[in-house]
């Protein structure tokens, strides 16, 4: 999936090699900081809302905060990973940037859910282009 992901970008934003031998580093690492603090939400999530054993006030509280917490956390992320993006890309390049990665996300979880293409109607590319990226 990553390397479906990494095409879809790299086409719908329109990176040049060039580019893309600044971008992918810096995308790659803010993925993998991303995927770190969705791991420590998850864990968190599940001790909030799943766990059986019984959580006392005080832990309540602490695992609540941490969601907080972490959602700062992931919004510093982005903000910091957003002002090294407009340094490698143009500004309308980062905005496809994002437009292409919500869009991405969209038709996976069509595809997971559905096994059917997204029905969005900027998504012109069918289930069977993505898996063949």
């Amino acid at each position: 999936m990553k390397s479906q992901k990494v095409a879809f970008i790299t086409e719908r934003v329109g990176l040049t090699s060039k580019e893309g031998q600044k971008f992918w580093p810096v995308y790659n690492e803010f993925s993998a900081s991303m995927d770190s603090l969705w791991n420590l939400k998850k864990k968190n999530i599940d001790k909030i809302y799943y766990s059986d054993k019984k959580m006392t006030a005080s832990e309540k509280e602490a695992a609540i905060d941490l969601h907080i917490e972490l959602e700062l956390q992931k919004s510093k992320l982005e903000k910091e990973y957003h002002q090294k993006f407009k340094k490698i890309l143009s500004i309308d390049k980062v905005i496809k940037l994002y437009g292409a990665e919500h869009e991405f996300k969209k038709k996976m979880l069509h595809l997971i859910r559905d096994g059917k293409p997204s029905s969005c109607g900027d998504c012109d590319q069918t289930s069977d282009e993505i898996s063949k990226t």
